[in-house]
């Protein structure tokens, strides 16, 4: 009875250290040095109160040294130890199944988020009026013979309806992202010549980083075809990324109209920036960032912060 009450009651606390130092982790030799000493140490309180409870019930239960009572103590410490790797082992087959489930889960959420910016990315190219005015662009510099730069508009928007298409990694890195965005940047050149013009600045190392795949794409287009629409000056387009404190950070900006008064991401209906805000959580948690900082007349920058993360070597 006092063993098992002694268990029972200390499970908590073993479930504790199976977590804080964890058999998997890679300093194994003082997590194991750690499980051996409280093992060693823990596993004398249940056989010292054991031989005492026996004793209390009759001092006739415990036999003598010299008759096997220090072999019964011994094999009751044993057990005890025993216990201890028992319940170890539980606790951290538990742990571990619910880290495969959730990262299964979490592989689920990306896969669909991914499928849903893909789709997204198809509405935004595939929309009916851009359809007919980037064919309707061929046909003009055909007219006007200007062949070379026909077939690279065909191209182009070949290579940027496979990139939508064909791409299955959830994460790509930043200068893949990047060359999607200047596809699609000189398509919509190729639509209203002269519209605007845009500048590139990718920190060094930045461009083999990981990002969600189409990041950009929503922030782009909106920025093109929102914060441009009824604007005036020169308009202008940039993207930025650099890192610092582990953390990278990808900022598109605008010189347009700006967000209206009281406009807030968590508060808006477009299918863009809420998908954006889902996949960046769904991918890193708490630790990433999408902010907004706008002026009316002035123009929108949108900044997206996530962990520095590289491609893997294997």
């Amino acid at each position: 009875m006092p063993t098992y009450t002694f268990w029972w009651v200390v499970t908590p606390f073993l479930f504790y250290l199976a977590n804080r130092f964890r058999l998997e982790s890679a300093a194994r030799a003082t997590v194991i040095a750690v499980h051996i000493a409280a093992a060693l140490t823990l596993a004398i309180v249940p056989s010292a109160a054991g031989a005492w409870f026996m004793h209390l019930l009759d001092p006739g239960l415990l036999p003598s040294a010299a008759s096997g009572g220090r072999t019964l103590l011994g094999l009751r410490y044993g057990f005890d130890v025993i216990t201890y790797i028992a319940v170890i082992g539980v606790a951290t087959g538990i742990r571990l199944w619910n880290s495969s489930r959730d990262a299964e889960l979490l592989a689920a959420r990306l896969e669909g988020a991914l499928a849903v910016s893909r789709l997204e990315a198809l509405s935004v190219q595939m929309q009916p009026h851009f359809l007919y005015n980037a064919l309707n662009s061929v046909a003009m510099l055909i007219r006007l013979q200007s062949y070379e730069k026909a077939l690279d508009a065909v191209i182009g928007y070949a290579a940027l309806l496979r990139a939508v298409l064909s791409g299955e990694a959830a994460e790509l890195p930043l200068g893949d992202e990047i060359a999607f965005i200047r596809r699609y940047l000189e398509l919509e050149l190729l639509r209203f010549p002269g519209s605007f013009t845009t500048s590139i600045e990718i920190e060094p190392g930045a461009a083999e980083l990981l990002v969600p795949r189409m990041l950009l794409l929503p922030l782009v287009e909106n920025a093109l075809h929102h914060g441009f629409a009824g604007h005036e000056r020169s308009a202008h387009l940039g993207i930025t990324a650099s890192t610092r404190n582990g953390q990278l950070c990808v900022t598109v900006s605008d010189n347009g109209q700006g967000l209206p008064h009281g406009w807030s991401a968590s508060s808006s209906s477009g299918l863009g920036v809420n998908n954006t805000i889902r996949r960046l959580v769904a991918s890193y948690g708490q630790r990433q960032a999408l902010e907004f900082e706008s002026r009316a007349g002035q123009g929108t920058s949108v900044r997206v912060t996530m962990p520095r993360r590289v491609v893997s070597v294997t």
